[in-house]
């Protein structure tokens, strides 16, 4: 399974993911929006989870200039509403890429599931996720009290582009 974007590819992870998603998951200001920072059995964790989940509900690298730089995916929340999440290592911020990246990533979920919307929880203060949702045209729709977490998060959400 790959997408190809102009500037990127979507691949599932492998092992030889691991040294990039340690950078990513353990920066602080990449994890400041999220439950904090991972150890490494937590990435290790991850990525063994990432490896075995199924398509459409998966979280994939995002690959750019042949260097993993981050994942952007599906999964189905408690509510089996579709939810995409993304996260990119701190030196590609504000470059266009995670933008990219959802946009060819909600492209292909539209072929592949029967869902009318897809979902984005995001913290109020992360304004680059923001961002990202807006430029594609996801609406705010209220706001979603998370476990584990102690304020709310933004709920955005895309209508199917064919729904009537």
């Amino acid at each position: 399974m790959e997408i190809k974007t102009p500037r990127l590819t979507l691949v599932r992870f492998s092992s030889n993911d691991f040294a990039s998603l340690m950078d990513l998951f353990t920066h602080e200001e990449v994890m400041a929006s999220s439950m904090g920072i991972m150890t490494e059995a937590e990435v290790e964790e991850w990525l063994d989870r990432a490896q075995k989940v199924e398509l459409p509900f998966a979280h994939l690298a995002i690959r750019y200039q042949n260097q993993t730089i981050g994942y952007a995916g599906l999964q189905l929340d408690d509510a089996q509403r579709v939810a995409v999440g993304y996260r990119l290592r701190r030196q590609h911020w504000g470059q266009g890429l995670a933008t990219e990246a959802v946009k060819y990533l909600l492209d292909w979920a539209w072929t592949v599931i029967p869902h009318q919307e897809i979902i984005a929880t995001i913290e109020p203060i992360n304004k680059g996720s923001i961002a990202v949702v807006k430029k594609l045209n996801f609406s705010l729709e209220g706001q979603i009290m998370l476990p584990g977490y102690s304020h709310p998060d933004d709920v955005y959400v895309l209508k199917r582009p064919d729904a009537s």
